[in-house]
């Protein structure tokens, strides 16, 4: 058995086994590597091998790149804020002597930066200067002499100078001497003249027409208007009299004719109106007595929506009341509310008529109702246009139900003359 190993050894030796090419091929991809940087824009790669398998007995190699890269995007990397560099000083706030100048920086800031950095320090830098020496102050030249304050008796007027010719400067010194000057002027005597009166105004108009009044008259003390030394005009500059002592007549005021009804106060329902009348028919004289009575009328009146009043079948009676239909409680109502409800009914032959020769109540049939139950308990003198005009529980306010809602039947004069 060992002979028969060793000649196979022998063999293998001296006969090489021949073998196939083995062309190479890629290994899977490996996992992307981190990112270069850690903000703003960077790279990832990764890479494979020619091993899978591995190119033998003179195979081809892998074909293609054994490494790859892509861009990646991070957070952007702040940006540090910071200043600019300074920009020149400013002029010398004097023109000699000490002043100040100024120079100035900007801040940086980007714009991807968070809200609230800003950088630290002054914005405005500020230094010493001095152009030149300055000279003290001195004097500008003297004003005219202004007017004197009297045309005589002696009087005094006044010159001054301002320290700006040229103005002391920070350390220098101002100018020495007076800013003014006073001097007399026009010292001659005065003149004594004495005043003189104008010649009077004519009479103003009496100050009432009867009774007793007055009128009046002026005159000056300008002819000629007195000197300082000189005596004023003796009298009065102003002269009264009495005019028209005639006894006035007595006569009593009478009044105008009313004027035309105003606009009612309320654009729908329930409102007022007025009328006005003068006490000028004759207009009282200043004895005479003033009219009696009052100069204002008020009466009810009702917007153009309402309140108005309608039947229903079965002669239900329903009022049109702050932009809604209710009913009324038969309780305590009459023929007299009746003929008020057919009033406000639209009518015409009632309407133009003082009295309304037949108004019923009736019973209308019980019957389901959504409408509010507006009135209960009305009471009417007949002489109302409305029935609000009448007595009557609150609005809305009443002790009944639908079944006891009131009816009503209005008759025109023609069926009243048949019934009669």
């Amino acid at each position: 058995m060992d002979g028969i190993i060793r000649l196979v050894l022998l063999l293998g030796l001296l006969f090489p086994r021949i073998q196939s090419n083995v062309d190479g091929k890629w290994s899977d991809w490996e996992k992307w590597s981190a990112c270069t940087t850690t903000c703003d824009s960077s790279t990832q790669t990764r890479s494979r091998t020619c091993t899978n398998p591995q190119p033998s007995n003179k195979g081809t190699d892998c074909e293609g790149s054994s490494e790859e890269s892509k861009s990646c995007m991070l957070e952007s990397c702040p940006v540090p804020v910071g200043w600019r560099t300074w920009g020149e000083w400013g002029s010398c706030s004097t023109t000699c002597g000490v002043g100040i100048q100024n120079r100035n920086r900007s801040c940086v800031v980007p714009r991807s930066n968070r809200i609230g950095d800003y950088c630290a320090g002054d914005s405005t830098d500020h230094q010493l200067c001095m152009p030149r020496l300055c000279a003290d102050g001195d004097w500008a030249t003297w004003s005219s002499w202004n007017t004197c304050s009297v045309t005589c008796g002696g009087g005094f007027y006044q010159r001054t100078r301002d320290c700006t010719y040229p103005p002391p400067p920070l350390f220098g010194r101002m100018c020495t001497g007076p800013s003014s000057e006073i001097a007399s002027c026009n010292t001659q005597h005065c003149p004594k003249i004495d005043g003189g009166w104008t010649d009077w105004s004519i009479w103003s108009g009496c100050s009432v027409s009867c009774g007793g009044g007055f009128y009046k008259r002026y005159r000056d003390c300008t002819n000629p208007t007195p000197s300082p030394f000189g005596r004023q005009c003796a009298g009065s500059y102003i002269d009264v009299a009495v005019c028209s002592t005639q006894p006035c007549p007595h006569t009593a005021g009478g009044w105008s004719e009313w004027t035309q009804w105003g606009s009612c106060t309320a654009k729908s329902g329930y409102g007022m109106r007025m009328r006005n009348r003068q006490c000028n028919n004759p207009t009282p004289s200043a004895c005479g007595m003033f009219c009696h009575g009052a100069s204002v009328d008020t009466e009810v009146c009702y917007g153009s929506v309402g309140p108005t009043a309608r039947r229903k079948d079965g002669d239900r009676l329903e009022i049109f009341v702050a932009g809604q239909w209710g009913t009324v409680c038969d309780d305590g109502f009459d023929t007299v509310a009746a003929k008020v409800a057919c009033r406000m009914a639209t009518h015409e032959s009632y309407r133009k008529l003082d009295t309304y020769p037949y108004a019923e109540v009736t019973n209308p049939p019980a019957g389901p109702s959504d409408m509010p139950i507006w009135l209960d308990d009305v009471k009417c003198t007949g002489n109302e246009n409305s029935l609000l005009e009448c007595i009557h529980q609150p609005i809305g306010t009443h002790n009944c139900n639908h079944d006891e809602d009131v009816g009503i039947s209005c008759g025109d004069l023609w069926n009243y003359i048949l019934r009669g």
